[in-house]
């Protein structure tokens, strides 16, 4: 997974980090029960993933276009997305609106 990001330009980059370190949080704090940090993790998540989106949608230094390419060539267990319609820049912008 980490190979995939690293093929993503840098204003897509940060989001999707960012978006990992806070889905984790939300985990722990989920698991520990806390019930103030667990609403504020939870927004957290939801802010980051509609700066992906609008990252996405504006075409900020060609993000949707790397995320496609990035798509067609990283292969998880094996699947091969090279010619799927995921792998295509306007379905990226189209489905981050």
């Amino acid at each position: 997974m980490f190979a995939f990001i690293a093929r993503l330009p840098q204003p897509l980059k940060a989001p999707y980090l960012t978006w990992f370190v806070a889905f984790a949080g939300v985990l722990v704090t989920f698991f520990l029960s806390s019930e103030t940090a667990t609403p504020l993790a939870s927004g957290l998540l939801g802010v980051v993933a509609v700066l992906v989106g609008l990252t996405l949608v504006t075409n900020l230094n060609n993000s949707a276009e790397a995320l496609a390419e990035a798509t067609k060539s990283y292969r998880p267990m094996g699947i091969d997305y090279s010619r799927s319609v995921l792998a295509s820049p306007r379905f990226t912008r189209d489905c981050s609106a």
